[in-house]
């Protein structure tokens, strides 16, 4: 009688509370125990080959000692000559036109931004409002600039430059 009454998800006859059931008479819980038990075989992503069980969970393997080293110095030589390049144009020696012009190495994943904030006298505002005029991104790339770009980047910036020569002298 119980087995006739569950199939037609009639639940009235089912006294106590042993098993939770669902709006339509069915057993909740083993449609859970169903959906983990296929869980259980979709979850770790097993090799084949080997028969290892790999989990999201694992640590990623770390990379060799030398290449990390060899990773880091670069990237610490690359510091080392922004830096050098910020003081030479906050100094003068170096305009943010050339560089954008023609990039050297250390500059070409530099953000422009950056690279306009070395100069005397530029904070973000200016390089904000600099850089919108042009409708480029403050954090686009000098390497990833394309040629029209760089020119009117240029010769606007020659512009400017001008112009504060013609208000302080």
């Amino acid at each position: 009688m119980e087995e006739d009454l569950r199939g037609r998800g009639d639940n009235r006859s089912r006294a106590g509370p042993a098993t939770s059931q669902g709006t339509h008479g069915r057993d909740v819980s083993r449609r859970r125990e169903r959906g983990r038990a296929q869980l259980n075989h979709v979850r770790p992503w097993a090799d084949r080959t080997q028969g290892e069980n790999h989990y999201m969970t694992d640590t990623a393997m770390m990379t060799p000692e030398p290449q990390r080293m060899r990773a880091l110095g670069r990237a610490n030589e690359i510091r080392l000559a922004r830096a050098g390049l910020k003081r030479r144009i906050a100094d003068g020696d170096v305009s943010a036109a050339d560089v954008i012009l023609a990039p050297p190495l250390e500059a070409s994943t530099w953000a422009l931004g950056e690279l306009l904030m070395s100069q005397r006298r530029w904070g973000s505002t200016r390089c904000t409002k600099f850089l919108s005029r042009c409708q480029i991104n403050e954090t686009k790339a000098v390497g990833a600039l394309t040629d029209r770009q760089r020119r009117l980047l240029a010769s606007q910036l020659e512009t400017c430059v001008s112009r504060e020569l013609e208000l302080v002298g």
